[in-house]
């Protein structure tokens, strides 16, 4: 992989990353008082997050953005073991490795997206 594959990645999950915030704010503001104020919608709507035109996780974008993650992984797994530390030398460790599965298994499931999960966003607290 390039180094510019991996920064749209970084792109892709920045965009990301702000559209669900804006989500959680937009839900926290609507909130009455005193109430947590998420918001939870049908399991479909990831993939309306997911194809926002900022971050374009589509069907026909889904496959080379899995792999690239998978790259990442792989990358960051094998400097860490060439660099001799234990912390960091096996892909479970990396937040990278579980949106990839995450992605894999909200993909292979969207025929029954709205049976099988929901989307909960809210803000941390």
């Amino acid at each position: 992989r390039t180094a510019d594959e991996f920064k749209c990645l970084k792109v892709i999950l920045l965009e990301l990353e702000q559209i669900v915030t804006e989500m959680a704010q937009a839900a926290a503001a609507a909130a009455k008082p005193g109430e947590p104020g998420g918001v939870t919608k049908p399991g479909d709507a990831i993939f309306e997050i997911l194809a926002h035109p900022k971050v374009n996780i589509t069907s026909e974008s889904f496959d080379e953005v899995t792999k690239v993650i998978h790259d990442a992984t792989e990358e960051m797994t094998d400097e860490s073991a060439d660099a001799g530390r234990k912390q960091g030398s096996r892909k479970q460790h990396y937040h990278l490795h579980k949106l990839e599965k995450s992605l894999q298994r909200i993909w292979h499931t969207r025929d029954f997206a709205n049976e099988n999960f929901r989307v909960h966003v809210h803000l941390d607290s």
